[in-house]
């Protein structure tokens, strides 16, 4: 979990939490999955995101 948070304040913007999975197919074949989630306080908007990645390894 990230907190974020002015440097020259104690205003706080929010919170972000980041998740990655990893899967092992063969040796060579792989599969990576992230997934993000922003918790606006005040700045900006709650923002969700997930990446699928597909690895070869040669």
């Amino acid at each position: 979990m990230h907190k974020f948070y002015s440097v020259r304040t104690s205003h706080k913007f929010g919170n972000e939490l980041d998740l990655v999975a990893t899967y092992a197919i063969t040796k060579n074949i792989g599969l990576l999955a992230k997934y993000a989630t922003y918790d606006a306080d005040t700045f900006s908007s709650d923002t969700d995101k997930f990446w699928l990645q597909f690895e070869l390894k040669f």
